[in-house]
């Protein structure tokens, strides 16, 4: 066996939404260009690891190796992107009509 994964069901559903809630209480303070170099490192990590990737696409769908390297690689091509992407933030924050709740408009 080269992998686990849990096995879950809708009893942790509840802990994951939390736990995501909890997370992102301190994620949504992080400024654009912080969040714009940890994507860059996630892009660099992807390419070190490249190899390593393409094997487990194969393993995990019985693509031809090279095929899961050119998936790697072209999923590379949106990591490197929303990079850019992370710093040019626009838009706008409006009243909504449901109280407690915002509305963002973005501008792309």
């Amino acid at each position: 066996m080269w992998a686990t994964a849990p096995d879950n069901d809708a009893s942790d559903v509840d802990a994951a939404v939390n736990a995501a809630h909890i997370a992102f209480q301190s994620y949504r303070k992080v400024v654009p260009r912080q969040r714009a170099r940890w994507l860059l490192k996630w892009d660099e990590l992807i390419r070190e690891n490249m190899e390593d990737l393409a094997k487990i696409v194969t393993y995990e769908t019985g693509k031809p190796l090279a095929e899961s390297r050119g998936e790697i690689e072209y999923s590379l091509g949106f990591t490197w992107w929303f990079t850019g992407e992370a710093e040019r933030i626009t838009g706008t924050i409006q009243q909504s009509a449901a109280p407690g709740r915002r509305v963002f408009t973005g501008n792309h």
